[in-house]
């Protein structure tokens, strides 16, 4: 809680005033204003502040209006506030929150007497303030710092704009977001007893029209907070209770609800008031439009998820979850029957009872049935059971001893395939392993090995000892017609003990070997580093993907870069550590080249020869100035001090690169003297103007110091 003042003025005839007076007089009313604005209002606009620009434009305009903070002070803006394009302009491509915040100046110099600002202005502040794609979702740890983001209250947010990047030097506005936005309102503590609450948005736009909130409360007798709206009594509304938007609510409990149009709940299911009622279910998903919807019946007091459950199927199909379906009456079930649980039969019973299949079950069925259409399971004098149809006759088998037959009734193996090429085909279902498995005697035992495809690659394994291929003429990779192919490894590949070049990748001249204590790698030409893409034969051609790095046959290694011209070029940052201290010097570049010295000064040598820097902007830098470094070293007089800044002419200019096209203050090198000036004129010593200041402000103060002796003396 902010401070409170007790105290204040009492004023009588005669009492002695002074500035701390009138300036406690002031803080007593302000203090007292805050404290019932930040009291019995929340924080944010209270009227105006609307943005008036487009998509497009290229400045931002914010109209007049009224907001309150989290401090209770009203911010003003009286007119409308526009930030131009030169403030964009340093946000392109990024996405920014308009802020405002109070702010006061000192204004009005007092123009006799002591020349004291006379009056405090009220001038809000508008800032810009980048966030990144995640926010306010994800945050970087710096936009966690930042108190423009997170002090909720304190800064007003008008807008979350998006910036184009820049068309030659200006960016316009992609899109402005007021979902930001939050409005003052009214701060009601405790219970409140209102004959009448009445709500309208006549005449209001949408942004201001209101609402009505309920927060957490702990009911008298409650152990824990509910979320929804309590009343000690009840809620009566005498001609109807209209709702215009939607109605969100954990639990709605009544003895009689009617309702003229429909109701919405869960993942897009409705009860309609249509042909006299109906229901329409969404899924058992979050995703609007996937899943699959159901109906659950329950009977109180059961602890069952449910005791009967109906499902619709994406496929058409009806399900019912239940332990039994009675029909009292006819159950008709076309045009088919599935049966679901493991315990699942169907029973007929009767002297000639049968179940008739017809062949329209299966795919490939004719356009109308004929006579012959049906197929048969039977058992032949005890052979076993067999499967015929009338279109082609036995067409699989099972024998006595469990033996398998397609195409065959006298299997001579577990499983036995008699048929044309291809004999066998295995289909996965969606994404997982297809495999022909390999046990000994007995499942539990585990898999030895297998046969699997995943996507379109074969798989040959051993669970648990070597691979072994035997062949007398090698093994050889076939793709298409081109005798060659690809081969992928997962796990060890070895190559024996041999020190030898071991891949040779084209000839003797490409390849990979080992030496005494070596792994190298040969090439007649280049080396080069990819990354993605796909083969191709020209010299330093990523394929379609990104050149990491090349090291050509001069011996230039290139980071980033294709053609180096030296024997280190780096397209990028570059990084480089003292190996036994915590030193690193950081070179990187952006809008402009950024070198970066950690744990250590930062030194340029340039062999003697003088370094040229146009602007420097550092927060903490030294010169070096030692003795031991200088010679002919001499007295520099006043005379030389006071002719060399009579001389340089001071002159507002704009650098001709600076895409900002910021204003500069400075000298211009061919006009300034030497030694001010270097010995070309094209740069400026900041020493030397340093050096010509400091002895002229000796010598005024030399000359300050004897004008006030004499002032002493004369009083």
């Amino acid at each position: 809680m902010a401070e409170l003042l007790p105290k204040r003025m009492r004023y009588f005839d005669g009492q002695f005033l002074t500035e701390k007076d009138f300036q406690e007089e002031q803080d007593y009313l302000l203090n007292r204003h805050h404290i019932h604005s930040r009291s019995l209002h929340t924080s944010g606009i209270a009227e105006g502040l609307t943005i008036a620009s487009q998509k497009g434009d290229a400045r931002l305009v914010i109209e007049a209006g009224v907001a309150l903070n989290r401090e209770g002070q009203e911010i003003v803006l009286p007119d409308q506030f526009v930030l131009e394009q030169a403030s964009l302009n340093a946000y392109p491509k990024q996405r920014v929150l308009v802020v405002l915040s109070y702010h006061q100046e000192a204004t009005d110099i007092a123009t006799k007497g002591k020349a004291e600002p006379t009056r405090y202005t009220e001038i809000p502040k508008v800032e810009l303030v980048p966030v990144t794609d995640g926010w306010p979702t994800n945050t970087t740890p710096a936009e966690q710092a930042e108190p423009r983001l997170n002090e909720a209250g304190r800064y007003i947010r008008l807008a979350l704009i998006t910036i184009s990047a820049r068309t030659g030097n200006a960016v316009t506005l992609e899109n402005i977001d007021l979902s930001v936005r939050t409005f003052a309102g009214t701060n009601i503590r405790g219970e409140i007893e209102l004959s009448r609450l009445y709500l309208t948005s006549d005449g209001l736009p949408p942004e201001r029209r209101p609402s009505l909130s309920v927060r957490q409360i702990t009911p008298t007798g409650a152990a824990a907070p509910v979320t929804n709206a309590y009343l000690s009594g009840s809620l009566q509304v005498s001609i109807g209770l209209t709702v215009d938007g939607a109605v969100n609510a954990q639990q709605i409990q009544t003895n009689s609800l009617n309702i003229t149009d429909q109701i919405r709940w869960g993942n897009g299911s409705i009860i309609n008031s249509d042909q006299g009622g109906s229901i329409d279910l969404g899924g058992n998903n979050s995703v609007a439009g996937i899943g699959t919807p159901y109906i659950d019946f329950h009977f109180l007091g059961k602890t069952e998820d449910f005791n009967t459950r109906i499902i619709n199927d994406a496929d058409g199909r009806l399900t019912i979850a239940a332990n039994a379906v009675l029909a009292t009456g006819s159950l008709h079930v076309g045009p088919q029957i599935v049966i679901g649980s493991a315990e699942g039969r169907i029973s007929v019973s009767g002297k000639s009872a049968e179940i008739s299949v017809a062949r329209r079950t299966l795919v490939a069925r004719p356009a109308s049935l004929g006579a012959g259409d049906r197929f048969v399971w039977y058992n032949p004098d005890g052979e076993g059971l067999r499967l015929w149809t009338d279109t082609v006759g036995d067409v699989m088998s099972i024998s006595k001893s469990s033996k398998l037959g397609i195409g065959t009734t006298d299997p001579k193996a577990a499983a036995h395939i008699v048929g044309d090429s291809p004999i066998l085909a295995i289909e996965g279902k969606g994404n997982q392993y297809t495999t022909i498995d390999w046990y000994p005697k007995g499942v539990g035992n585990g898999r030895k090995g297998w046969i699997g495809f995943f996507g379109n690659d074969l798989s040959l394994a051993a669970e648990e000892s070597a691979l072994n291929l035997f062949t007398k003429n090698g093994v050889i990779i076939y793709k298409d017609n081109n005798w060659s192919g690809n081969l992928a490894v997962q796990g060890n590949l070895s190559f024996g003990t041999t020190a030898r070049q071991m891949i040779s990748l084209w000839g003797t001249e490409y390849g990979i070997g080992v030496q005494s204590n070596t792994t190298y790698f040969r090439t007649w030409d280049n080396f080069a580093w990819f990354k993605r893409g796909s083969h191709a034969n020209g010299i330093f051609d990523s394929g379609g993907g990104t050149t990491m790095m090349v090291l050509d046959n001069r011996g230039y290694l290139g980071i980033g870069v294709t053609n180096p011209n030296a024997t280190l070029e780096v397209s990028g940052s570059a990084v480089f550590r003292h190996p036994n201290k915590p030193f690193t010097v950081n070179i990187s570049y952006g809008d402009f080249v950024d070198l970066f010295s950690a744990g250590c000064p930062l030194y340029i040598n340039n062999n003697g020869l003088e370094v040229f820097i146009r602007t420097l902007r550092t927060a903490r830098s030294a010169i070096l100035s030692s003795r031991e470094s200088k010679e002919n070293i001499s007295a520099f007089t006043i005379a030389e001090a006071e002719d060399l800044l009579a001389s340089l002419e001071c002159v507002h200019f704009v650098y001709k690169d600076d895409h900002s096209q910021s204003s500069q203050l400075g000298f211009i090198a061919e006009d300034a003297p030497e030694p001010i000036a270097s010995p070309d004129h094209e740069s400026i010593n900041p020493m030397s103007i340093i050096t010509v200041l400091t002895r002229v402000l000796q010598q005024q103060q030399v000359t300050i110091q004897a004008i006030e002796n004499r002032l002493a003396q004369v009083g």
